[in-house]
């Protein structure tokens, strides 16, 4: 078994309708149930031609990382998702396919970097960044990267953000995870007050649900440890 243990000072997330943790309190106890209708959360540092540009996870995902960072302050980025903006490359393929030309700017924010190179050029921060898909277990390993770089640089701190959506259009019979939108944001540094244990263990079963999902139950619900079970690993956590 592996385990890794890293200062943890904060968690946030969205999904629609749901943001702010007495909301994710509510819905860790069933009280609050995720509407597909409700609309996006809007990041405040970001100015509204670019805004219009983002497609809606992105807005979520960057107004998730303020509410974990304030401006002005620095951290690295780890950034992980399993698909990206599949989305916006969809588009792109179904333009090439009709030899139409293609946007630049789609293109340069379909790359699976984007976000954290976009953050980084929002903020003004030249701090690291790394983006990483990992199938079905993307947040599991942003998680590992989170952490492995909160301990080799103390002196930093890191942040983790995790989004993922549905599969679009003609990709959609290949959904393996049936989850609607979800924007996961932890923040990493020496001077927090409690620490995250993560371990994971090779254990060859069926995988159950989306990792990030079962992290935020735990996080948000009466217990302070949980696990998540992926096709060939079996991964926990814990708050100390």
């Amino acid at each position: 078994m592996s385990c890794l243990r890293a200062p943890l000072a904060g968690v946030t997330a969205w999904a629609p309708g749901v943001f702010g943790e007495e909301q994710w309190r509510q819905w860790a106890a069933g009280a609050h149930p995720v509407d597909l209708a409700a609309a996006v959360v809007q990041p405040s540092s970001v100015d509204a031609m670019l805004r219009r540009r983002l497609n809606p996870l992105a807005r979520a995902t960057l107004a998730v990382a303020e509410r974990l960072l304030p401006h002005g302050e620095a951290a690295r980025v780890v950034y992980a998702s399993r698909h990206g903006d599949l989305r916006r490359t969809l588009d792109l393929l179904e333009s090439l396919a009709e030899e139409q030309p293609l946007s630049p700017t789609a293109f340069s924010l379909s790359v699976h970097n984007a976000l954290p190179g976009l953050w980084s050029m929002l903020r003004g921060d030249r701090s690291a960044g790394l983006a990483l898909a990992a199938g079905e277990e993307s947040f599991c390993w942003g998680l590992v990267e989170a952490m492995a770089q909160a301990l080799a640089f103390p002196q930093e701190r890191v942040l983790l953000l995790y989004a993922d959506e549905p599969l679009p259009g003609p990709y959609a019979s290949f959904e393996t995870q049936h989850s609607p939108p979800l924007a996961v944001g932890l923040i990493f540094g020496a001077a927090a007050p409690q620490a995250l244990e993560l371990t994971w263990r090779t254990q060859r079963r069926a995988g159950t649900g989306v990792a990030a999902w079962a992290f935020l139950k735990s996080w948000f619900g009466p217990e302070s440890r949980g696990q998540w079970q992926a096709t060939n690993r079996c991964w926990g956590w814990g708050v100390q």
